[in-house]
């Protein structure tokens, strides 16, 4: 099995993983490739290829560069190129993996999540094949289509996420949505709404803010009149005392203190710095919701043998707060082997009746891990 990366810089593999790179260092027979396997349909007409790669050679030249180019992605993998009478080509997709056709199919089938972790970038990302306007304009109407479907799973992952109180989660979400290139000042206003609804009025203004920054530096122009409106009204509404220096300190010893729980195995101190109803949302996970729950499943992990977590970024007001920063995981994941790794979390506290800082939401990834050692 084959396997073909498009969503970001391009990426081609055997069934052991190795890298393809005959193919992988020719643009133009990477492009037919990647054109194969993504256009609709079993077989194209070969006419209806050289007319896409080679628009401007005379016929006979570009049937002829259309018969090598298949000729060489033929040896390379196996015969993947397949071919039905003299007229038509094709690729083999039972012997291909492609992220892109997956992506598709998950978002299609209600797994947005699973869907989105594939998007990495643009289709083809860097990609020089030199082929002129014809596949150009085929590669941006394929960009915008599946840019499109990871914006529609952003927002469908945000709505869930709000309809089952998880707004710090759904918030992160909406920011995906805002943060694409090709994302209309419509897109930006729901996203600046549904930001402000859950309390997040400075990640409003900051997605509005970035907004203004890419239309003053690619168009000499402002937001529209409606998304400046839009803008000042949140500005008003949010405008509530911001936290206290006394606010900053509490926050941070309260995370200070968790992570000490933590290392001493007291899971349930540790969960006690939360509200009741605590949201956990761990990567790739279903969500963990409620003190008990988070209690299990916190221990269910492996036995921790160093928890650090550090805020990076600490806003709010004297009600609410929010904090960016990285912790640091290492785990036993077996006797004398461990596990090291790092993420970027986020995490939404809340002042209680009695001034108590408690942790509402928490929220983190988990890029790749450290080695074993």
């Amino acid at each position: 099995m084959w396997s073909l990366e498009v969503l970001g810089p391009v990426s081609l593999t055997d069934a052991s993983g190795a890298p393809v790179a005959s193919v992988l260092n020719q643009p133009s027979r990477l492009a037919l490739l990647g054109y194969l396997t993504l256009s609709p349909g079993d077989y194209q007409r070969r006419e209806s290829l050289i007319g896409v790669f080679w628009p401007e050679a005379p016929a006979d030249v570009g049937r002829n560069r259309l018969r090598q180019a298949v000729h060489f992605i033929r040896q390379e993998l196996s015969d993947l190129i397949t071919t039905r009478g003299r007229e038509e080509v094709g690729v083999d997709r039972a012997r291909i993996r492609c992220d892109a056709l997956e992506f598709e199919e998950l978002v299609s089938n209600g797994a947005p999540e699973r869907g989105f972790s594939l998007y990495r970038g643009p289709l083809m990302e860097g990609l020089v094949a030199g082929q002129g306007a014809t596949f150009d304009h085929w590669l941006d109407d394929r960009r915008a289509h599946y840019e499109q479907l990871a914006v529609g799973a952003a927002w469908s992952l945000a709505e869930h996420l709000v309809s089952e109180g998880a707004t710090m989660a759904a918030a992160t979400w909406a920011r995906h949505a805002a943060s694409f290139p090709g994302a209309t000042e419509a897109t930006v206003r729901r996203a600046m709404r549904l930001l402000a609804d859950v309390g997040d009025h400075a990640g409003a203004l900051d997605v509005y803010e970035t907004l203004c920054g890419k239309l003053g530096s690619l168009f000499a122009d402002d937001p529209s009149p409606v998304t400046r409106a839009l803008a000042e009204d949140i500005r008003s509404s949010g405008r509530e005392a911001p936290l206290t220096d006394d606010d900053q300190v509490a926050i941070r010893l309260l995370v200070d203190s968790y992570s000490t729980d933590l290392l001493e195995g007291n899971f349930e101190r540790a969960v006690s710095r939360y509200v009741e109803d605590v949201v956990f949302s761990p990567p790739m996970e279903p969500m963990v919701r409620g003190r008990t729950a988070v209690k299990e499943w916190i221990g269910s992990r492996p036995p921790l043998v160093d928890f650090r977590l550090d805020i990076d970024d600490l806003q709010g007001t004297q009600s609410q707060a929010w904090a960016r920063g990285h912790l640091r995981i290492t785990v036993e994941v077996e006797p004398g082997q461990t596990l090291t790794m790092n993420a970027k979390m986020h995490a939404t506290y809340v002042r209680q009746s009695d001034g108590q800082w408690k942790g509402s939401q928490v929220m983190w990834n988990l890029p790749a891990p450290g080695p074993v050692v």
